[in-house]
């Protein structure tokens, strides 16, 4: 039941979100919308960072205490995370402000993107605080879902009733409403730690940096996958594209949850069989996640060819109507994600981490590298250097996943067992 309500939790952010694409496509000029998705991607893209993967970490390293009855030191451990992740998320949130003037950005503009990141980031590391105490639900709730839920009463009714609403408003009301999920998620940690003994000792941080950092690039790589097409879109084209192009991103966020939401939910199947050595039960399983999930993107891509034009151009001014095509190449690039399965989830949770994190390295300079290439062809030619670029990344980690372990994982039904032969 947990794990349905973090799912859930996940997808009632992702309507709020698809909603507030619609609003803010329709109410701000394009060259704002433009500048909105490229901050909002910074901010999704960076988020982990603070505290140098410690708040990841600590699931690992003080979950254990917890799980050997280690309680002791959880209240002070927690609280000393939490501080040097508020230090370092100001350090970054100084430095971002810093380079956006430098870009000729007003400092307004600059400092209310700096406290968006701040409070975005902490709120981040209080839900990984919660998961670390057991308490996954509410992590993914203050994660997920309570910024958009005051989202959904402050930007939402500022994009619908306002004359004339603009993105420093939408920018001030953004902030205000990610400082109140995070004031209410620490109050609530606050209340769910008394649980634990209030004593002076504390567990040791530097193990969990060690582990976590690894985890906290690994989150921002993966982001800066779907984002590369509107920075550069940005930088190399103009703003009003780089609206265009982002909300067709934001859009995909309809297909790519799914595939997400099924991955992730067999990561303790995988952990288990691995545990067993038993390689079979993991191709099994891969190769149901990715049959499950290459056909559900089938349908998708039928779907926005068949009746996506006429939809969207209901939801969008005649300025967006390249969202349309766009949102197709993006539903491309997810069929290659799609056909890996779980594939970089096996890689994780079998001791090979290391390899899914150079397959994301290496993704995200031959995305970067292909979108500079394309930018001559206009923003539909940079959305096709992202779909190529998720089909080489799942293909190399398929290839390299049979070759290691003899595991073909791909939209294939399951192996049969082979029949003694008769002698």
């Amino acid at each position: 039941m947990k794990f349905l309500l973090s799912i859930g939790s996940r997808y009632l952010a992702l309507i709020i979100q698809f909603c507030l694409v619609l609003l803010i496509t329709s109410t701000l000029p394009q060259s704002e919308a433009g500048l909105y998705f490229a901050i909002f991607g910074v901010v999704t893209t960076l988020f982990a960072l603070p505290g140098f993967g410690l708040p990841d970490g600590l699931v690992k390293t003080l979950g254990n205490e917890i799980a050997l009855s280690r309680t002791a030191g959880v209240r002070a451990t927690v609280a000393r995370a939490i501080c040097l992740s508020a230090f370092t998320a100001a350090a970054l949130a100084a430095a971002g402000a810093s380079a956006m003037m430098a870009m000729g950005l007003s400092w307004t503009f600059a400092v209310l993107g700096a406290l968006w990141y701040f409070f975005v980031s902490m709120g981040f590391v209080v839900s990984q605080a919660f998961v670390t105490v057991r308490a996954e639900v509410a992590g993914s709730f203050f994660f997920y879902s309570s910024i958009n839920i005051f989202l959904l009463m402050t930007s939402v009714p500022y994009l619908l009733l306002s004359a004339t609403p603009s993105l420093i408003g939408l920018l001030v009301l953004t902030t205000v409403a990610a400082s109140l999920s995070f004031v209410t998620a620490i109050f609530v940690l606050l209340w769910r730690l008394r649980a634990f003994p209030g004593t002076a000792s504390s567990v040791p941080l530097r193990p969990a940096i060690r582990i976590g950092w690894v985890i906290a690039l690994s989150r921002m790589l993966q982001q800066m996958i779907y984002w590369i097409p509107v920075w550069v879109t940005t930088i190399w084209l103009t703003v009003a594209d780089a609206a265009i192009i982002g909300a067709a991103g934001r859009l995909l966020i309809a297909v790519s949850g799914v595939i997400a939401a099924l991955r992730f939910s067999v990561r303790p199947s995988i952990v288990a069989a691995a545990a067993k050595g038993d390689r079979r039960a993991i191709e099994d399983l891969g190769r149901r996640i990715s049959l499950l999930t290459f056909l559900f993107t089938i349908c998708a891509m039928l779907g926005c060819w068949a009746v996506g034009r006429p939809i969207l151009g209901l939801l969008f001014t005649p300025d967006y109507a390249p969202v349309w095509s766009l949102l197709l190449v993006f539903i491309v690039g997810a069929l290659g994600e799609a056909f890996g399965g779980p594939v970089d989830e096996v890689l994780r949770m079998t001791g090979k981490g290391h390899v899914a994190l150079i397959g994301l390295i290496a993704t995200i300079l031959l995305e970067a590298t292909l979108a500079m290439i394309f930018v001559p062809g206009g923003i539909a030619a940079v959305a096709w250097a992202q779909a190529i670029a998720f089909w080489v990344m799942y293909a190399g980690q398929v290839l390299y996943v049979a070759k290691r372990y003899g595991i073909l994982i791909m939209p294939l039904p399951r192996r049969q067992p082979i029949k003694a032969q008769r002698t």
